[in-house]
């Protein structure tokens, strides 16, 4: 099934697994993966930057606070900052000065990762250099602090492959 046969939800679609397209998806899964050995899932603590070196760039932290339920950025790399326009680190997605609709999607990734406690991935078109219309592919994994409960989430968001909906890539 082609992008263009799937249901957008609002700028995001959901994929059942990464294009395969991502170096970087790949090499933040894989360590994921690793970490995870048979674990529903590994730990922020575990998490080693110098094992995703070449995408910490493109990486965030998210923390999730539970009284109120709140989603905290808490690391977030270098390109993930310049292209979002303003420093997010130490931010809440509900506070971020982002157009209403770009909130709501992304708190939208967040809470399923969070409900789900399985990754996810997908697309999600960004307004890459003023061009409207672009997509980029993306993946959220869940970590957990006590082994139960999801605490925080890895992201990695590939903007180095950013494309024309429709274009070549998807």
């Amino acid at each position: 099934m082609t992008t263009e046969e799937q249901e957008w939800l609002g700028e995001i679609l959901y994929l059942a697994e990464p294009s395969g397209r991502s170096e970087m998806i790949a090499l933040v899964r894989r360590h994921w993966e690793t970490l995870r050995a048979g674990r529903r899932f590994p730990a922020r603590a575990e998490i080693d930057p110098t094992a995703i070196y070449n995408a910490l760039p493109y990486v965030s932290v998210l923390q999730y606070q539970h009284a109120p339920f709140r989603i905290q950025f808490r690391l977030v790399g270098n390109e993930v900052d310049r292209l979002y326009g303003s420093n997010v680190q130490g931010k809440f997605i509900d506070e971020m000065e982002w157009a209403p609709h770009d909130i709501i999607d992304t708190t939208h990734i967040y809470d399923r990762l969070y409900r789900e406690a399985t990754p996810l991935f997908g697309l999600s078109y960004t307004d890459f250099q003023s061009k409207a219309d672009r997509v980029f592919e993306w993946a959220v994994f869940p970590l957990s602090d006590d082994g139960e409960r999801v605490s925080h989430a890895i992201s990695i968001d590939d903007y180095t492959m950013v494309t024309p909906r429709g274009g070549k890539l998807f």
